[in-house]
């Protein structure tokens, strides 16, 4: 959300590396629960999904987000973005007792 409200380069910056190094805790941590909940015969298939589906999504982040910002603006589109990251965080919390 902090994106949304950057004046300068250094305020666009400080929320950017946040973000990066939450993408990649939050990537290894979210590969890791995938191969613990499939069962051990399944975990290379859950594997490769999983390393199909992180880049697969990026690609079609970038281009929503494209279409985001053209339509509503950088403002709105990390709003959006913000916000869609909040409802899973409130789903992932809501779950947490399913997860090992």
């Amino acid at each position: 959300m902090a994106l949304a409200f950057a004046a300068n380069l250094i305020a666009l910056m400080i929320p950017g590396t946040l973000y990066m190094l939450g993408l990649a805790m939050a990537s290894a941590t979210t590969l890791a629960i995938a191969m613990e909940q499939a069962k051990p015969e399944r975990r290379g298939r859950a594997m490769a999904t999983f390393s199909i589906a992180l880049p697969l999504s990026n690609g079609v982040g970038a281009l929503i987000c494209g279409g985001l910002v053209e339509w509503v603006g950088y403002f709105w589109m990390y709003l959006v973005l913000g916000g869609i990251a909040a409802g899973g965080l409130a789903v992932t919390i809501a779950n947490r007792g399913h997860i090992k």
